[in-house]
C-alpha cells in the first residue's frame, strides 16, 4: 500500500479503495433478487455484467474526482495508483464488451437500457448543482441494474413487470437513503447530525411499507419485501453508528453492510 502523507492506508480499506465493495453489493442483490423470485436456472453471465459495470461506473466517478480535485488523502492514493487502475479498468472494460456481446448476448440490451438511460441523465451538467435529484437517479439506475439479470433469467416475466414490482422501488428508495448517508460522512457535525434524522424519518415508512407489502404480495415479492425491510434496519444501525465511527470505517462498512440484507434473506428464505 502507497504511503500517504506519511502513514499506510489500513488494510481494511483495501477493498473500499480499489471499488470493490459496491459491485459485491450489487452482485448479492442481483443474486437475491434472482433467486428469490424462485427462478431455477441462474447463469454466472448477467450477474457478472452486473458487477463489472458498477465497478467501472465506481472507479470512473473516482478517478475523474483524482484528476480535478485537490485536496484528501483519498485523492492521493487515487493519484499515485492512477496507471494501474486505469489499466485495470480498460482490462474490465474490454471483457464486459466481449461477455456482451459473445458470452451473454446482444440481447440482454433489452434488460439494460433503462438503467444506463437513468445513469446518462444523472450525468446532465445541469443536475451537478441538484445534488439530490441527480442521487435519485442514480438509485433509481442502480435498482433496475440490479433487477435486471432476474428480468433476463425469467422466462413467465416481462422486465415491464419485474420493474414495476414494488419491491424494485422500495430498493431504490433504500439506496437513495444510502446516498443521502454516505453523502453526509463528509459534512460538518450539525449538517451530519440533520441529513441523518432525515434519513431515520425516511426509513422507517420504507420499513413499514415492506413489512405490509409482504402480508399481501405474492411468495417472492413477500420474500424481496422483508429482505428490503432488513436493509432499512440495516442503515438505521449504520447512521446509529456514525458518531463512534471515523470517517475511514464508514466508507469501509458503507456497502458491506448494505451487502448483508440480500445474503441474509437468501439464507432465510
Amino acid at each position: 500500500m502507497n504511503r500517504l502523507g506519511g502513514q499506510s492506508a489500513p488494510w481494511w480499506l483495501t477493498i473500499q479503495l480499489w471499488g470493490l465493495d459496491a459491485p459485491v453489493a450489487a452482485l448479492c442483490w442481483g443474486l437475491a433478487y434472482a433467486t428469490l423470485m424462485d427462478i431455477p436456472m441462474i447463469t454466472s453471465g448477467p450477474l457478472l455484467l452486473l458487477a463489472a459495470s458498477v465497478w467501472l461506473i465506481t472507479m470512473a466517478s473516482r478517478l475523474y474526482r483524482a484528476v480535478t480535485q485537490k485536496h484528501g488523502w483519498y485523492i492521493l492514493f487515487y493519484r499515485n495508483n492512477l496507471v494501474p487502475m486505469v489499466m485495470l479498468s480498460a482490462s474490465v472494460a474490454a471483457a464486459t464488451l466481449w461477455m456482451t456481446f459473445f458470452h451473454v448476448g446482444k440481447q440482454l440490451f433489452l434488460f439494460t437500457y433503462k438503467p444506463f438511460l437513468l445513469l446518462a441523465l444523472a450525468m446532465v451538467p445541469y443536475l451537478s448543482h441538484a445534488k439530490v435529484l441527480r442521487g435519485f437517479f442514480l438509485s433509481l439506475a442502480f435498482a433496475l441494474a440490479i433487477a435486471a439479470p432476474a428480468a433476463f433469467f425469467s422466462v413467465f416475466v416481462t422486465p415491464k413487470d419485474v420493474w414495476g414490482f414494488a419491491p424494485t422501488w422500495y430498493l431504490a428508495i433504500l439506496i437513495f437513503l444510502y446516498y443521502l448517508v454516505r453523502t453526509s460522512w463528509h459534512m460538518e457535525e450539525d449538517d451530519a447530525r440533520k441529513r441523518g434524522l432525515i434519513v431515520s424519518v425516511g426509513l422507517v415508512p420504507l420499513f413499514l411499507f415492506c413489512i405490509l407489502s409482504a402480508g399481501s404480495a405474492p411468495s417472492f415479492e413477500r420474500s424481496l419485501c422483508l429482505t428490503i425491510a432488513m436493509g432499512a434496519a440495516c442503515l438505521e444501525a449504520l447512521v446509529r453508528l456514525r458518531p463512534r465511527l471515523n470517517q475511514d470505517a464508514l466508507y469501509a462498512l458503507g456497502w458491506l453492510t448494505m451487502s448483508l440484507p440480500p445474503v441474509l434473506g437468501m439464507l432465510i428464505f
